[in-house]
């Protein structure tokens, strides 16, 4: 699902609206293609027959991480939104969800999904 979803985030973008500039809606497309890449590079090798293996340690907080760092700089670019608390703390929890889960990665060398 997260494949699909930053897949089609690629092709569409993030929410993107008249006032977006143009730096920003380049921007997210490839974040969401290199995360969709990312995923795919690591969930390929695992779908073996009958011996499906866990994604690395991390992953999940590294996605979510990337998810609602788009989320939030969709909201910068939004006027209604811009002026708000709400896309700093969404950028706040995105930056810890995402050096959470590149400790995570590091750190570890099993393959538990978390």
């Amino acid at each position: 699902m997260p494949v699909a979803f930053f897949g089609m985030t690629a092709v569409l973008g993030a929410g993107e609206t008249d006032a977006t500039p143009l730096w920003c809606a380049v921007a997210t497309r490839l974040v969401s293609l290199a995360v969709a890449a990312e995923l795919l590079r690591l969930w390929i090798p695992r779908r073996n027959w009958r011996t499906a293996d866990a994604m690395p340690r991390g992953t999940g907080f590294l996605v979510w991480g990337a998810f609602l760092g788009l989320a939030a700089a969709s909201m910068f670019t939004d006027p209604l939104y811009a002026t708000e608390g709400a896309p700093w703390a969404l950028a706040v929890v995105a930056a810890l969800l995402v050096v959470t889960g590149a400790a995570r990665r590091a750190g570890a060398g099993g393959t538990a999904s978390g």
